[in-house]
């Protein structure tokens, strides 16, 4: 699937610079698809991959009053999320979700490059994470 957004350019060289200094491919740009629109004064968002046979269910919010957080799910597990005008919520749930399919891609170590330490795409800060040599470096 290509997906473009300007979040892959940040997140690009710190995927280079692991691989690098792990001498093999150890990370990849498995950025998390997610979009916004402004449209009648609503923010609509959404983070993930809808397949056909998802299902969908509002978990905060409803619809008849304008702002809502969704959840589609397959086999007991939330695959994407669609929001309007639930900007705290939406961040909460994509940050889960993202670190979730992140964990099921990498497996259990959460950083490849140096295991135990958080991985520096969804680390729970805000905005995005600069890497740096020291990152990678144990000790």
């Amino acid at each position: 699937m290509r997906a473009e957004h300007w979040a892959g350019a940040t997140e690009q060289p710190a995927v280079a610079v692991r691989n690098l200094l792990a001498g093999r491919t150890v990370d990849g740009n498995r950025l998390l698809p997610v979009f916004w629109s402004d449209r009648y004064g609503a923010r609509v968002r959404f983070a993930g991959r809808r397949r056909e046979g998802d299902t969908v269910r509002v978990v905060e919010g409803a619809t008849e009053e304008g702002g809502f957080l969704g959840v589609y799910e397959r086999d007991g597990r939330t695959t994407p999320v669609p929001a309007v005008d639930r900007p705290r919520a939406f961040l909460r749930a994509h940050r889960e979700l993202a670190s979730r399919e992140l964990a099921r891609a990498t497996g259990p170590a959460a950083n490849p490059v140096c295991p135990g330490a958080p991985h520096p795409r969804y680390s729970g800060r805000r905005g995005p994470r600069r890497f740096f040599v020291s990152d990678a470096v144990p000790g």
